[in-house]
């Protein structure tokens, strides 16, 4: 239902011409009357109008005009009015507000004229001094308990003509004051709520939502403009739209851990944030700035250390009250640390295991029967003292994290205060050990996997190191080569043929490599698909053909060559 809320003060109102965009309403005294007006002639009629007065207020300016017996009072005002009907119209009569109690009355009233769903057309031209503040937070409580919506919000700019005085000395033909809309001030509301939630929480569902919104506004606006560089305009203000996909995506990986996409993710956010910092674009929402400049501050920080940026998110978890997520992943990260370290395949479940295992064993516990098999690879790993400072926090780190990840079912729980503490204290002790560790962090390398029936040029392989930053390049074994080379032509399901390449990439490659994917359309389909589930980048080369004919007097020499030009990412459309 449409509601028409309006305050009704005890001042002498004279007539002049209200007007909102290209509409106007002459010879009015009410504000609201014309309003009313305004809002017909734009196909919007309340089902309901409450005014609110005060005692006095009713008796000067509701009931009768005591200024000026000529004129009618805003009830009779209304009442005329053909297109409203006169059950609609109500007149609530509100304490004057001058203590606390009375504050509570009138909260309560207002809060008694919001129902269920309502939309809520809201005049504040005469809301004397608190009014306005007090409806505002009333209306928006009233959105969030009673899923209530502030359609628009009003305000009759009487005083853009001068004085009461002034005015009466006037022509009423130049009696023109204006009545501005204020509703894009209430999602200031909303950009509160959710700008708080983000910077306490990390949950940046209500930013998303208002940046995606804002961003078919502006996209709107921009499309009805006269002007020539709309392209332009439109490019930039959709970085705000990428941003608050990263954003959301960035939060996403986070709530659910997925540590294999963390890096990755982060990344993609810290260059969007550049982007949209260098073009000014984020000046276009301004709410969106201390935002911006806030994850600015935090994701500067991330750059190609694996080890610094699984410290940095933890860091994030930690300040958004994660203390699951963050110990969950601080754990997991350092597991996958060592195994790079040691030469192990983080990617491979028996292989954190073993990570694991050298944990409890270097804490002096008996090593299980089911890691014999790997006791020469779990002693080597406990002999080297560059490892055992992270072995032992990741046994205390497991202990804190199984309490909070099984519920505190076990002996002995941990209170939920402390969990803030030691997440603290853990995220400590990881950056102390990297610094006072002699050898340098260990930064894993960037490789591309060619699964390719041949060898790269030259001059991809100089693009791949400048452009991707790659350092090494793996080629597919000899029987793998031979069997990407050879796709049969004449087998339905590709599954079996390509299985070994399958477990060739499980084996060696890790999340953030590239693959350089190209061969028989549906087996480079398939491989390119599996590589997108477990975090590796796949491309193929692109390239430009020149075509050269030579004619002599009996024949014509054609000369095609084939120039390497860029590498492009396979993506999913979205």
């Amino acid at each position: 239902m449409i509601k028409f809320f309006s305050f009704l003060g005890t001042n002498r109102y004279i007539p002049c011409n209200y007007y909102l965009g290209d509409v106007r309403v002459e010879n009015d005294s009410y504000v609201q009357a014309a309003l009313l007006k305004i809002l017909h002639v734009n196909g919007v009629v309340p089902s309901k109008i409450v005014v609110f007065t005060t005692k006095k207020a009713t008796e000067q300016n509701w009931m009768q005009n005591a200024y000026d017996k000529t004129l009618p009072g805003l009830y009779e005002a209304l009442c005329n009015l053909d297109f409203i009907p006169s059950v609609i119209i109500n007149n609530l009569i509100i304490p004057d507000g001058n203590n606390e109690k009375e504050l509570w009355e009138l909260f309560d009233i207002i809060m008694g004229e919001i129902d269920e769903r309502d939309e809520i057309i809201f005049d504040i031209t005469h809301s004397f001094r608190f009014l306005p503040m007090l409806a505002f937070i009333v209306l928006n409580y009233g959105r969030v308990v009673k899923k209530a919506q502030i359609k628009a919000v009003y305000y009759g700019a009487f005083e853009t003509l001068g004085s009461t005085r002034d005015v009466e000395m006037m022509p009423i033909e130049k009696r023109n004051a204006p009545i501005l809309d204020l509703t894009p001030f209430i999602d200031v509301f909303d950009w509160t709520l959710g700008v708080d939630r983000y910077l306490n929480t990390g949950d940046v569902s209500i930013i998303h939502h208002l940046t995606q919104t804002s961003v078919k506004e502006i996209n709107s606006e921009i499309s009805a403009m006269d002007v020539k560089d709309k392209k332009v305009m439109f490019r930039n203000v959709s970085q705000l739209k990428i941003l608050a996909e990263n954003m959301k995506k960035f939060s996403d990986v986070v709530f659910t851990c997925r540590g294999k996409e963390l890096d990755k993710t982060a990344l993609e956010l810290k260059k969007t944030i550049d982007t949209v910092l260098e073009s000014a674009v984020y000046t276009y929402l301004k709410p969106l700035s201390p935002v911006l400049n806030m994850l600015n501050n935090k994701f500067g920080k991330f750059g190609e250390n694996n080890y610094d940026n699984l410290l940095n998110i933890c860091e994030w978890c930690l300040d958004n009250r994660m203390y699951q997520q963050g110990l969950t992943l601080l754990e997991e990260g350092i597991i996958s640390y060592l195994c790079n370290k040691n030469e192990l395949n983080q990617n491979e479940q028996s292989h954190r295991d073993i990570i694991s295992a050298c944990s409890v064993v270097f804490h002096g516990k008996k090593l299980k029967q089911e890691y014999e098999k790997d006791r020469r690879i779990i002693d080597s790993i406990i002999q080297n003292s560059k490892n055992h400072a992270l072995l032992k926090l990741l046994y205390s780190i497991a202990s804190v994290r199984n309490d909070i990840n099984h519920a505190g079912w076990r002996n002995n729980p941990g209170s939920p205060s402390i969990f803030e503490k030691q997440l603290r204290d853990f995220i400590d002790k990881a950056r102390s050990i990297q610094h006072d560790n002699s050898e340098s962090v260990y930064i894993k390398p960037r490789r591309m996997f060619l699964i390719i029936s041949h060898s790269i040029t030259p001059e991809q392989e100089k693009e791949a190191r400048t452009q991707l930053g790659i350092d090494e390049f793996v080629m597919l074994e000899p029987n793998l080569l031979d069997k990407w080379s050879n796709i049969p032509p004449d087998v339905h399901l590709l599954d079996d043929h390509l299985e070994d390449v399958f477990k060739w990439i499980d084996k060696n490659a890790c999340d953030g490599d590239y693959a350089l994917v190209q061969g028989d359309y549906g087996a480079t389909f398939m491989v390119v698909d599996y590589c997108m589930a477990r975090g590796i980048i796949p491309v193929y080369a692109t390239t430009q053909r020149k075509v050269k004919e030579e004619v002599s007097e009996d024949s014509i020499i054609t000369t095609r060559e084939f120039k390497h030009v860029m590498f492009r990412e396979y993506k999913r459309r979205d």
